[in-house]
């Protein structure tokens, strides 16, 4: 079962970053920096790259579950083009792009507090970013380039009912991102932001199989830039691997995007992406590319993904 004082500090978070946020009173958007990475990475040792697994540890009896409590993974993520201003006017012809390509390095570190609750930390830090100086002036803003902290990422899952190799697993999971990075760089909201989703799961097609989806949302300051805005969202994924070997491969498909609430929102952003991901005990390594789905802020035409790992405590 999960523990009171696991419980206790999953609410905790939940109610102190709402409470933060009630706190805010509604500004006028305009056009300044935010956090243009779409990319969220699932938990270091996840099924997926990015949407989340309902379960805290890998099945019982399998290979994988010899492997210890703590999780520790780098992620590299490159993201083509997530921002370009396009003429409202002209079949969406485009103007430039004020964010040409942005490449982070995430170190993430996962720890199984039980076999229900496991807690995590996400602390990306942008390698190098690119932008058309010409269009970030006619948008007022300064174009992106160098190194840049990002915000930090911490969460927590507690798996709440499903065996961990059974078909449906449920969990409730939490996340509260800190302002550390930097808004001119578009790594850092510049406020406490908060993200909240159910999340199911479970193993299919006689074990061969592991789904996942989730659906929440996610409290961050309203931004704009021209005629579209970032703030509030209803955030979605879904994601299907089959696997091989004793379940130490895995080949995904996997989607996640959100959809903007309240005045102004506009559109939604949807990736899409296909994976593969190769366990060699305590040593895991995976790729994932993908196209942007949609136009808005933060989607890009393409994103690649890498990341190696180790679990053995």
């Amino acid at each position: 079962m999960t523990s009171p004082r696991a419980l206790a500090a999953v609410c905790a978070l939940s109610f102190a970053s709402f409470a933060s946020f009630a706190s805010l009173a509604p500004r006028p958007a305009r056009a300044e920096g935010f956090v243009a990475d779409r990319f969220h990475a699932a938990p270091a040792g996840d099924s997926f790259f990015g949407v989340e697994s309902a379960a805290t540890r890998p099945p019982a009896g399998s290979p994988l579950d010899e492997e210890g409590n703590l999780r520790a993974a780098l992620v590299l993520d490159y993201a083509r083009a997530p921002i370009v201003v396009r003429q409202s006017d002209a079949g969406g012809l485009e103007v430039g792009k004020v964010l040409g390509y942005q490449a982070f390095a995430r170190a993430d570190l996962a720890y199984d507090v039980d076999d229900r609750v496991l807690a995590w930390i996400d602390v990306p830090f942008l390698l190098a970013a690119s932008g058309d100086a010409e269009t970030a002036k006619l948008v007022q803003i300064r174009a992106p380039s160098g190194a840049s902290l990002g915000d930090v990422r911490l969460g927590a899952r507690v798996h709440l009912a499903g065996a961990r190799d059974g078909a449906f697993q449920l969990a409730l999971s939490n996340a509260l991102a800190l302002p550390s990075g930097d808004r001119e760089q578009f790594t850092g909201d510049g406020r406490v932001g908060f993200e909240e989703s159910i999340v199911v799961g479970g193993l299919v097609d006689a074990r061969r199989g592991i789904w996942s989806a989730s659906a929440g949302v996610r409290l961050r300051p309203d931004r704009a830039l021209v005629d579209k805005r970032v703030g509030n969202e209803l955030t979605f994924g879904a994601a299907y691997a089959l696997t091989a070997s004793r379940r130490r491969v895995n080949f995904g498909l996997e989607t996640f995007g959100a959809v903007g609430v309240g005045a102004g929102a506009r559109g939604a952003a949807l990736e899409l992406l296909v994976d593969a991901r190769v366990h060699l005990s305590p040593w895991f390594v995976g790729f994932a590319a993908g196209p942007g789905l949609t136009s808005a802020l933060g989607t890009p035409s393409y994103r690649l993904i890498a990341t190696a790992g180790w679990a053995a405590f």
